[in-house]
């Protein structure tokens, strides 16, 4: 099992509205975890319908690492 921390995009639904969020975990699983123990609804965290988790691959270069809208 690889231990290193990565950089990951997770996109979710919780109460009918889309969320995302940037987490730094060493797998999928992890970050689930992390999101669900750790997010804005950790209380109730079986509201949480994750859609997609995705590593971000990081580059040597300065980058923007995440960017959210809220409408």
């Amino acid at each position: 099992m690889d231990n290193c921390n990565k950089l990951w995009v997770v996109e979710f639904i919780v109460n009918k509205k889309n969320g995302c969020a940037v987490v730094k975990a060493p797998n999928p699983k992890v970050v689930e975890t992390i999101l669900r123990t750790n997010g804005i609804y950790n209380g109730t965290p079986h509201l949480y319908k994750i859609t997609r988790i995705e590593e971000i691959i990081e580059s040597p270069e300065s980058m923007l690492i995440a960017e959210q809208i809220n409408e």
